[in-house]
């Protein structure tokens, strides 16, 4: 009875810091980042650490992906948009 009783009273505890930890971020203020085209946008708990562009060839012709990411402890968040050449378009 002695052990139900202990782990009762560490489940309480977690729980109660799980609560607690999600409210405070909830608190925080979020940042919102657009994509590169202006149609989607995200919430993310941190301005954004880095926006690269990857471009790659293809018979089309070139494909460009704009990436941008939020990494912070144990999360990598990212938004990416990836521009088709036209002629990809008119077949798709």
């Amino acid at each position: 009875m002695h052990a139900c009783t202990g782990i009762l009273a560490a489940v309480s505890v977690l729980v109660a810091t799980s609560v607690f930890a999600l409210q405070a971020s909830a608190d925080e203020e979020w940042v919102r980042v657009m994509s590169e085209d202006k149609k989607a946008s995200v919430l993310f708990p941190a301005p954004c650490d880095k926006v690269e562009v990857v471009s790659r060839k293809s018979p089309a012709g070139t494909i460009h992906t704009h990436i941008t990411r939020c990494e912070r402890e144990g999360a990598l968040l990212t938004i990416n948009g990836t521009q088709l050449p036209g002629v990809a378009l008119a077949f798709a």
